[in-house]
């Protein structure tokens, strides 16, 4: 016989968590000319689930960028774009103003890079 009571019931709640790997939006370009009058920014960014990490890499060796570049370089905190800054032709570094980048986006999710950068930097001429 009943009691009277309604019946128990057990529940469990299951929060589904859909991971999304990064996937890359604005890629830089697979080669940039600049002067070094004008300087120049790379931008590349990313989307996922959970978002990803921008960071920039030497594509020959996949070092990761940091902070430096002695006021010729430098990664923007607010959207990790590589900025170039306008340079004189005495201060023109190759290991800088000519060479390969890579941008990596990562997550928990995985990892993508972009396609290889080349970077050419060149002096004005003015006329």
């Amino acid at each position: 016989m009943s009691s009277g009571s309604p019946p128990s019931y057990s529940h469990n709640v299951v929060e589904s968590i859909i991971k999304l790997g990064p996937s890359l939006h604005n890629e830089p370009p697979p080669i940039v000319y600049f002067s070094n009058d004008t300087g120049t920014v790379l931008d590349c960014s990313a989307h996922g689930t959970p978002p990803p990490s921008v960071k920039w890499i030497y594509a020959d060796g996949g070092l990761p960028l940091g902070g430096e570049g002695n006021g010729l370089r430098e990664i923007l905190a607010h959207n990790q774009s590589l900025k170039f800054y306008p340079f004189s032709a005495l201060r023109f570094n190759p290991d800088i103003h000519s060479t390969d980048y890579r941008c990596i986006a990562s997550s928990e999710s995985g990892v993508l890079a972009s396609g290889v950068v080349r970077i050419r930097a060149g002096k004005s001429v003015h006329i």
